[in-house]
């Protein structure tokens, strides 16, 4: 913010400005830049550093275990808390909502007198197929920052590989034809069959075009032509002989704006003639 919008000839002006820290450490820059009506110098950039300085907060506050093979277990990951007051504050508990990521609170060796925890981050081997996106929150002894939350995601792959495991639609005008394809393929040396495949929603259609037996599948997905709603939503649901993965859902989504001129045109739409018009003579 300035401190005027008008500053004279040979005057000082202030702008001020604020610099916004959540969730943010170490030395950061942001770039700024002022317009006037000043000819020769009608734009100006700058840039404000600061070095912010973090009370209390866990390192890393995001981890990815990246794709997972289902009952093989990957190496844990660690935790630590940081900031100016890590060395005054307990780690009093940690929580999560799924029962397949384990958390472990362990202390460390004495450095230098100082005995330090961290958190031990595991994936169960049981975790079910498929994207998993979970939260731990650590709660601790900080007077302010009583809970800090980490995230936790990855993909655990089965028996079969699904691409993709969701069809996007996009933006589409009503009255097109659109068709998406799932394929489905066995990893390794493992088959398996197509039980049966479904939508939840009577706008889509599905069929399946098998391109080896029991090896790879590919599922298309076509939208009714009639579809006149404003948004699509449902779920492709394939259920096959695999043990591991019997259920397969893709989730289907997608938004519909006016309708297909060239629809329009083929139904016999009314169309707009010129006529002939005599003028009077002059």
């Amino acid at each position: 913010m300035a401190s005027a919008k008008e500053i004279p000839p040979g005057g000082e002006g202030k702008i001020h400005i604020t610099f916004k820290t959540a969730l943010k450490s170490g030395e950061k820059t942001q770039a700024i830049t002022v317009n006037c009506d000043d000819p020769d110098n009608p734009s100006i950039s700058l840039k404000v550093t600061a070095d912010i300085q973090v009370s209390l907060a866990a390192t890393p506050d995001r981890i990815n275990f990246g794709r997972l093979k289902r009952g093989v277990p990957p190496l844990p990951q660690y935790v630590t808390l940081i900031g100016n007051d890590k060395d005054k504050t307990e780690i009093l508990s940690v929580s999560s909502n799924n029962k397949n990521i384990i958390t472990e609170i362990e202390t460390l060796p004495p450095k230098d007198n100082k005995t330090e925890k961290r958190i031990k981050v595991m994936v169960s081997p049981d975790i079910n197929v498929g994207r998993f996106r979970e939260q731990i929150n650590i709660k601790t002894s900080h007077e302010k920052m009583k809970e800090l939350p980490v995230f936790i995601y990855g993909e655990v792959m089965g028996d079969i590989m699904v691409f993709p495991d969701n069809l996007a639609f996009g933006v589409f005008k009503k009255g097109g034809k659109y068709e998406r394809s799932v394929r489905l393929r066995a990893v390794s040396d493992v088959t398996f069959k197509l039980l049966n495949v479904s939508a939840t929603t009577p706008d889509l259609k599905t069929e399946v075009v098998t391109v080896k037996e029991g090896v790879e599948y590919i599922v298309k997905v076509t939208m009714n032509e009639k579809f006149d709603k404003e948004y699509i939503r449902g779920k492709i649901i394939i259920s096959t002989d695999d043990k591991v993965q019997p259920t397969v859902e893709i989730g289907v989504f997608g938004r519909a704006v006016g309708e297909d001129p060239a629809k329009r045109a083929t139904e016999g739409a009314p169309l707009i003639r010129n006529k002939a018009v005599s003028l009077p003579n002059r």
